[in-house]
């Protein structure tokens, strides 16, 4: 039974994402409100429980959105994630103040300052939550390439790929489940530079992946629109 209130497309999705091994990335798509981010939640909280080996690692684009990813990883009210087996990555220069209280124990800070926990400590969790960018702060701390047996890219159609490259170049192996999260037809990553733009820095992996063939015929074994 699952942990939240799924429809047949998204058990369809979670489903997926458990039978996956490895590559190509599995792609869940659709517009705003068709419950992208719920369907992770569900296929994580699934991992979780069902397989005691898996090591979770989730990106989302901006810190409001990998603290809604928390949020509703411990407080579903169905299973019980341990909080030593979770932890929200943040960054030194993000304020305090900005967590919310009930969700502050599950970081690492030291005189109100945000730090990476040693190795060792990271080594214990089980899920990870953190933006794109602050994931190379683990790759930094010396976890190894292939320590997560999934990768979860939530808001992967607004985020340009060179971010989306911080987790998978550094800790993707072949054998790593990688699953991407978004709404190609969205506004994409914002790019201020024209030279970026026009060496293509403007659109999204998501996006990119909409080009090859199993993506774009909408392969069910790839792809899942909500």
């Amino acid at each position: 039974t699952p942990f939240t209130s799924l429809n047949q497309q998204q058990l369809q999705a979670v489903e997926k994402i458990l039978s996956s091994e490895g590559a190509p990335p599995y792609v869940i798509h659709g517009p705003p409100g068709t419950g992208k981010t719920v369907t992770l939640v569900e296929a994580i909280l699934e991992l979780y429980t069902t397989r005691k080996n898996t090591r979770i690692l989730v990106c989302a684009a901006s810190n409001s959105a990998a603290d809604y990813i928390l949020e509703k990883l411990v407080l579903n009210g169905i299973v019980e994630v341990k909080d030593k087996e979770i932890f929200r990555l943040n960054a030194t220069s993000r304020q305090y103040e900005d967590v919310r209280p009930d969700c502050i124990r599950f970081c690492y800070f030291e005189d109100s300052i945000f730090k990476c926990p040693p190795l060792e400590a990271l080594m214990c969790y089980r899920i990870i939550i953190s933006t794109y960018m602050s994931s190379s702060l683990l790759y930094a701390e010396g976890i190894s390439c292939g320590h997560f047996s999934h990768i979860f890219l939530d808001e992967a159609g607004q985020v340009s790929e060179p971010e989306t490259m911080v987790p998978m170049s550094n800790l993707c192996q072949r054998e790593t489940t990688v699953v991407l999260a978004g709404d190609p037809k969205q506004l994409g990553p914002v790019v201020f530079s024209r030279n970026a733009m026009t060496y293509g820095l403007g659109k999204s992996y998501l996006e990119r992946l909409f080009e090859c063939n199993y993506y774009s015929r909408g392969d069910p074994n790839f792809i899942t629109k909500l």
